[in-house]
């Protein structure tokens, strides 16, 4: 096992690894529209969502015609940082050991049950 992955998803041309880069990317781009910092809890992320929501709600905006779209995109952006914010893994090593023993196709769909 290698910086908490098994040794099989280490590799950046297996679809896992090209995946999870995708969505660092589209966290990165989340957490710049909602502006919370990395890590953010739970509660953060919600307080930046009702604000960023108010602010481009379109009933808030009449005259600006890209108000619905921004709305949109605050609540995408809210949806993809809160997804597996509510499930602390309090059971982390229990975890490790069940994951190091999986198979990549076991792995990966645990992970896509789990993640999204």
């Amino acid at each position: 096992m290698r910086d908490g992955r098994p040794l099989w998803c280490v590799a950046m041309n297996d679809p896992f690894s090209q995946w999870r880069a995708r969505r660092k990317k589209l966290e990165a781009q989340a957490r710049r529209i909602l502006g919370v910092k990395e890590g953010a809890c739970l509660e953060d992320l919600k307080k930046a969502y009702r604000e960023q929501a108010r602010i481009t709600h379109p009933d808030t905006n009449p005259d600006d015609t890209q108000s619905h779209e921004k709305f949109i995109n605050v609540k995408a952006a809210f949806l993809v940082l809160a997804k597996g914010k509510e499930e602390e893994l309090a059971d982390a090593p229990e975890m490790a050991e069940m994951i190091e023993e999986m198979s990549q196709e076991e792995y990966m769909s645990w992970w896509v049950r789990k993640w999204g």
